[in-house]
């Protein structure tokens, strides 16, 4: 028999012995749900191509979820119909406490890592919910840390297992794929409440244009609304501005700055953007976060990790990418390029 390589007997069991208990008494049931390979208590909270969900909440693994407690002990589920049959639904048992801003999304879809996060210390991966409660059938192989190929990189039950993987920007990753958070992550704590992003948060229908170049252009944009006194550009912080870039790389194709920090006085907004990209009161991760969509963004997950900035008349967001520069992808009033 085998349970991933053909040519096998489809049709068998295993039985343990009575006698085997050598006159001791039979321990308790091991009380695994009999539907727990089934979704009816997890949550989605990821999904892509065929696996994407109008009832994803992205916020159930975000940062203070109660669903992903710091303590470890919680358990993540990935599906994806297109894999072999191996893949085709993993569950990720975490063993160890998070560190400090571990950011558990990232690690899924974004860069899958060996930081914090080794196989047989920090967690074991099984091909079901209830092997992974039983604890029989661990995988025994898994490497880590190619920039942008998520998990499970070429994690497998015995040995490698290529082009298993998802990314969000490189080519050769599964196209269809969910993740999921365990109702029993919540160890009889309350669930919280829905993270509310609205379902269309993504379309631009509740974005008003204030620039455009090209194609762009728009007879609709009105220049003023991210002029100094602006409403939508409230000096305390706390606000978004979002570029379209169609023929972007597609990490780049929608951006949406998050701005954390209070504006200096006389602080010029669009001179930021479409003049020069400065690091005056404007640096990565202090007074501002940048994602690749509004809905990551009012999740709090997968904020990019990496900015450049101050190249005369190079505009946003030079060479910042979600996890390492990117070339080519901004603006310039005045330069080529």
């Amino acid at each position: 028999t085998s349970l991933t390589r053909g040519g096998r007997q489809p049709d068998y069991a295993y039985y343990v012995w009575d006698g085997n208990l050598n006159g001791n008494p039979a321990p308790a049931p091991g009380n695994i749900p009999a539907d727990v390979d089934e979704l009816t208590e997890w949550q989605q909270v990821f999904g892509m191509g065929t696996e994407a969900s109008d009832n994803t909440d992205l916020t159930l693994w975000g940062s203070g979820s109660a669903y992903i407690p710091d303590t470890g002990n919680f358990y993540i589920r990935r599906t994806c119909p297109g894999c072999s049959a191996a893949h085709q639904d993993i569950v990720y048992k975490r063993l160890t406490p998070l560190p400090a801003e571990f950011d558990v999304a990232e690690l899924f879809v974004g860069t899958w890592s060996s930081i914090d996060n080794e196989l047989g210390v920090d967690f074991e991966l099984y091909s079901s919910m209830s092997y992974a409660m039983a604890g029989i059938l661990s995988w025994n192989f898994c490497n880590y840390d190619d920039h942008d190929i998520g998990f499970p990189r070429d994690c497998g039950p015995s040995r490698g297992a290529p082009h298993q993987w998802t990314s969000l920007t490189r080519g050769g990753r599964q196209p269809d794929y969910a993740y999921y958070v365990w109702d029993g992550n919540l160890n009889g704590n309350p669930a919280p409440a829905p993270g509310n992003i609205p379902a269309d948060v993504d379309e631009l229908t509740e974005w008003q244009q204030v620039f455009g170049m090209g194609t762009e252009a728009s007879d609709n944009t009105d220049l003023t609304l991210w002029g100094s006194g602006s409403a939508y550009i409230p000096d305390t912080g706390n606000f978004y501005i979002r570029r379209t870039c169609p023929g972007c790389s597609a990490a780049h194709q929608d951006i949406v700055y998050k701005r954390l920090t209070p504006l200096p006085a006389e602080f010029d907004v669009a001179e930021l953007f479409v003049g020069t990209w400065s690091s005056i009161d404007n640096e990565l991760g202090v007074d501002f976060e940048l994602y690749s969509s509004m809905s990551y963004a009012m999740a709090g997950i997968l904020s990019w990790n990496f900015c450049n900035y101050d190249d005369h008349d190079i505009g946003f967001p030079r060479d910042c990418g979600p996890s390492r520069g990117a070339p080519h992808q901004w603006t310039s009033l005045t330069r080529g390029g």
